[in-house]
């Protein structure tokens, strides 16, 4: 994506529009690596999202709301001290580069009027929020950088600021431009990123398709086309309709379908907001998914040992017709026999050779077959029971992957996370659950008719046996895990029942599949299973919907 120096200084364009003299009311820091402001300006109350996030590091103005911590950083306080009521003064890049500068005018510690700055750099893995004051001087960053990781850029309480070394002509250095153009002749994309800071590769190809042989003309009409009438902020999508990039202005060097806005803050938000749902779920289930692959693997290789056993156990009946063979025969045998050879009357009289223990008596050989045989009767019987309780395992183990697709904040990860330690026979961290009310299911109101969506074991055991009543209309995948819903009452209109369906199968391990089967019926057709494990029921009397998964 071009979040360039050309990109971010159409962005700085916007928010001095948008932001300008408006007053920071809240500070947040709903990740590690991110920000959020909000700012009251004309009337209206604005959210800015800085994220120092090494895969997406951005700025932008944004309609998405985060779950914030409970308790505020360190860093967060610090910002809400200093940034916390201030008014915002300008919003520009610094030295055209990928570096945006929010100047704030605030009060220190003895209530004087003075200057802050908040630096946004967004430059990959080395993105950063730093707070300095208007000499410079940083009072924190989101990330600290030492004396030992970079001795020429520390970015430490105390340090001055300074901003990174940049070797090349800038995209506004209008001097240095004229000279690397100077000549008429063929460019290439490799001259202008070694030549020129700032550039991302997609603005470079850009530029020499727009003008090849003089490659300056192309860059100043995109370094000042905000307001311009090629101003056209805008998303394109790829072929599975995915946002792939956003653009100030469609680039003509990358054909595509464009979805256009009327703010590039607007193009970015709508971009970054998936991205991020993404990155951010897969960081916070890492722990998670990879608890669930041990587990599973564990818990498979306990079904083969388990299974393996069992087919040893096989063998026990013919232990046991050994024994009786041998003691219908004690007058043919005496001790120092090496085997036996005599009719089976259990397969028809055939001859059968029992091996005998020449050390034992014949007797003795018996009674050590029919020992044999109880011993792998009752291991038979703990194999069963064992099978059985691993099949539950497994089944619990799906259910709560299907949860993890569908849960999307702390408090849901952190419920799975017990439930997995507790499969592990580790208890859960009750310390963090103080602090936490259990997470609540889906309840929205469609037609008047109020439907309860859950999304993991502990809210699909609220939903279908606290909420609702015996005589509400409750509704499940057809042999898919996922989420339990429930409408409250049993006879809801044909367009209900179908969105809670359409819930139901996109909570659920159905999600991703064109057309899924939901299966309904009434409430007091529902039974906990016997096992007892959360979340896992058996339902009778039911009817079956087909419907599209939809969120």
């Amino acid at each position: 994506m071009p979040s360039d120096a050309i990109t971010l200084s159409a962005v700085c364009k916007e928010l001095n529009a948008a932001l300008l003299n408006g007053k920071i009311e809240k500070v947040y820091q709903p990740e590690n690596d991110e920000l959020t402001f909000a700012v009251k300006s004309g009337g209206r109350t604005h959210t800015l999202v800085i994220s120092a996030n090494a895969g997406l590091p951005r700025i932008h103005l944004t309609s998405h709301k985060k779950e914030n911590p409970l308790a505020a950083s360190t860093f967060c306080m610090l910002m809400r001290k200093h940034a916390g009521g201030g008014i915002i003064q300008n919003v520009s890049l610094l030295d055209w580069d990928r570096i945006i500068k929010i100047e704030l005018l605030s009060r220190n510690e003895m209530g004087d009027k003075t200057s802050f700055f908040i630096l946004a750099e967004l430059m990959g893995r080395y993105s950063n929020i730093i707070l300095t004051n208007s000499d410079y001087i940083i009072f924190d960053a989101i990330k600290r950088v030492n004396f030992d990781q970079n001795p020429d850029r520390p970015i430490v309480p105390s340090a001055r600021y300074t901003p990174a070394l940049q070797r090349r002509a800038t995209p506004g250095d209008e001097a240095a431009l004229e000279e690397l153009f100077a000549e008429e002749k063929p460019y290439n994309d490799k001259y202008l990123l070694e030549n020129i800071g700032g550039l991302a590769k997609d603005t470079a190809k850009e530029i020499l398709s727009r003008s090849p042989q003089a490659p300056l003309f192309a860059l100043k009409e995109l370094r000042d086309i905000y307001n311009s009438e090629l101003y056209h902020p805008c998303v394109r999508f790829d072929d599975k309709d995915n946002a792939a990039d956003f653009y100030i202005t469609p680039y003509q060097s990358v054909p595509g379908r464009y979805e256009y806005f009327s703010t590039l803050n607007e193009a970015m938000d709508e971009f970054y907001s998936k991205k991020d749902a993404e990155l951010r779920k897969r960081a916070n289930t890492k722990e998670l998914t990879t608890l669930l692959e041990r587990l599973r693997k564990k818990t498979e290789r306990r079904i083969a040992d388990y299974t393996s056993k069992l087919e040893e156990c096989g063998r026990s009946d013919i232990l046991r017709i050994y024994g009786e063979l041998i003691l219908s025969n004690l007058h043919r045998m005496k001790k120092g026999d090496k085997s036996l050879s005599c009719e089976n009357f259990y397969d028809g009289n055939a001859i059968t050779t029992v091996p005998l223990d020449e050390l034992l008596s014949p007797n003795k050989n018996a009674q050590s077959y029919f020992k044999k045989y109880t011993k792998l009767k009752h291991a038979k019987e703990i194999a069963l029971a064992q099978l059985e309780a691993l099949s539950i395992q497994g089944e619990h183990l799906n259910a709560l992957s299907a949860a993890i697709k569908s849960s999307d904040t702390r408090q849901e990860y952190q419920e799975i996370l017990d439930e997995l330690r507790a499969l592990d026979g580790k208890k859960p961290q009750a310390a963090k659950q103080k602090k936490q009310k259990p997470s609540e299911p889906i309840h929205i109101v469609f037609e008047g008719a109020d439907i309860f969506v859950g999304k993991n074991s502990i809210q699909n055991n609220k939903v279908t046996f606290d909420l609702a009543s015996s005589g509400d209309m409750w509704l499940h995948a057809k042999n898919y895990h996922g989420a339990h819903v429930v409408i409250k009452g049993a006879s809801p209109s044909d367009s209900v029942l179908r969105r809670a369906a359409e819930l139901c199968a996109y909570y659920s391990e159905t999600k991703d599949s064109p057309k899924a089967e939901i299966d309904y019926t009434l409430r007091k057709n529902v039974k906990r299973h016997k096992s007892g494990v959360p979340g896992l029921v058996n339902y009778t009397d039911f009817k079956t919907i087909i419907v599209e998964p939809k969120p």
